[in-house]
C-alpha cells in the first residue's frame, strides 16, 4: 500500500473518530490523559507520547499493525450497538466511548509511526472532501 493511500486511510479514519467522539460528547483531551495517565497537548504531541516505539514501520507494517489494531475495537463497538438493537443488558455508551477514544490513540500512533503532520492531511482531506461535495 502507497504511502499515500495510508495518509488517505488515517485521514478519512480520524475524521470519523472524532465525528464518533462529537456525536458521544466526549473530551478527547481529558479522554486520552485518563486512559493513558499522559500529558499531551496537540495532536502531534499526543501521537508522540502514545507511540511505544522508535522503530519506524514501513508502509507494509504499520498497515498490518493498524489493521490489527481497529479490529478490536471497531468489534467491540459492532458489538456494542448489536446489544442495544437486541435490547441486551449492557453499558453500550460506556463501551462506545472507550472504543472511540481507542480508534483515535491508534491513529495518533500511526500518524507518528509515519512521521506523517495529522493536521496537514486532514485539513487537506477536508479541503478535497469539501470540494467534491455535491452541496
Amino acid at each position: 500500500m502507497r504511502i499515500e493511500q495510508i495518509e488517505k486511510t488515517l485521514a478519512d479514519s480520524f475524521i470519523v473518530g472524532l465525528a464518533a467522539a462529537n456525536t458521544l460528547n466526549l473530551d478527547l483531551q481529558s479522554e486520552l490523559e485518563g486512559m493513558f495517565g499522559l500529558e499531551a497537548d496537540g495532536v502531534a504531541e499526543w501521537g508522540e507520547a502514545l507511540n511505544p516505539s522508535d522503530e519506524v514501520m514501513d508502509s507494509e507494517e504499520l498497515k498490518e499493525w493498524l489493521f490489527t489494531r481497529m479490529a478490536s475495537p471497531a468489534g467491540r463497538m459492532a458489538n456494542a450497538m448489536e446489544s442495544l438493537d437486541h435490547m441486551e443488558p449492557m453499558n453500550t455508551r460506556e463501551v462506545l466511548e472507550e472504543e472511540t477514544v481507542e480508534i483515535v490513540s491508534n491513529l495518533l500512533i500511526a500518524a507518528e509511526n509515519l512521521g506523517t503532520d495529522l493536521e496537514q492531511i486532514l485539513s487537506d482531506r477536508w479541503t478535497k472532501i469539501e470540494e467534491e461535495s455535491i452541496l
